[in-house]
């Protein structure tokens, strides 16, 4: 993969599958906007795709995690690589059909998997155990 990419994307997970490739002109047809509510601390927004109902929200990715956008290289790619970066992204706006997206969907389950993998692979010193065993009185 190369990376090109220095440009943050806006970045939307809609539930449905679109059988287009190139540009949309998105911004004049999908336009966000405020529910005025909050599920888990964060905003609902609605929004209409091809005449059906949306409800998201707007999720940062845990501190350290950074996702890209691929797209295949040229094929005078000079590092033969099949894909190349074009940008990245530290959050993304998800939504469901009708329903208000909540903490137990999926991909909110897998952004939570982030984290929780983060903190359960991070390297422990010794000098932490000891800590901990000392807190704990054991």
């Amino acid at each position: 993969m190369t990376t090109g990419g220095d440009t943050v994307a806006k970045v939307h997970h809609l539930p449905c599958n679109i059988e287009h490739t190139g540009t949309a002109p998105v911004a004049s047809y999908f336009m966000p906007t405020a529910t005025g509510t909050d599920v888990d601390g964060l905003p609902v927004q609605q929004a209409a795709f091809r005449g059906r109902r949306l409800k998201g929200v707007h999720l940062p990715l845990p501190a350290g995690f950074c996702g890209h956008l691929l797209q295949r290289a040229s094929a005078g790619n000079k590092h033969k690589q099949p894909w190349s970066c074009v940008s990245f992204f530290d959050s993304f706006t998800y939504w469901n059909h009708d329903a208000t997206p909540i903490k137990t969907d999926p991909l909110r389950k897998v952004v939570d998997w982030l984290e929780l993998s983060q903190k359960l692979h991070c390297p422990i010193t010794a000098d932490q155990i000891q800590e901990q065993i000392q807190q704990k009185g054991l």
